[in-house]
């Protein structure tokens, strides 16, 4: 059983790993376009119904608080200050665990998946989607 958990933490890990890279990958990319007015649209949702998903505006959002347009960054989209929290620590909190030897990130994982089985707490979440998708529509 033991090695079980081994392994699911240690692909936990490398898919923590390869996300944090790819985001930051992404925004690095985002950065270097900014300026250009080359607009990406990545948003298969969007691209389909014409409509904004609930996390579209995040890469614009994350962009704006780059430059330090506070203000303009929470109109596009309030998710660019979750997205903008997560890739600062998680970066250093990965590189912690790792150094370390320790499963902090593993741990805290599994309690959040434990706490999203609450209905409240779930609800809440779905609740607070829903009225971002909504800001994003009403901003159309």
């Amino acid at each position: 059983m033991l090695h079980y958990v081994r392994n699911q933490a240690s692909r936990f890990y490398i898919n923590i790993t390869l996300v944090v890279t790819l985001g930051w990958a992404w925004l690095i990319y985002a950065l270097s376009l900014s300026g250009e007015g080359n607009g990406l649209q990545v948003c298969w949702f969007k691209n389909i119904t014409s409509l904004p998903c609930p996390s579209c505006g995040t890469t614009r959002s994350l962009l704006a608080i780059c430059h330090g347009e506070f203000y303009h960054a929470l109109l596009i989209n309030p998710l660019g200050y979750v997205a903008s929290v997560l890739a600062i620590t998680m970066p250093l909190w990965l590189l912690y665990d790792i150094l370390n030897a320790k499963g902090t990130i593993y741990i805290a994982f599994q309690l959040l998946n434990k706490l999203l089985k609450k209905k409240i707490v779930l609800i809440t979440l779905l609740s607070i989607i829903a009225v971002n998708w909504i800001w994003n529509i009403y901003k159309m």
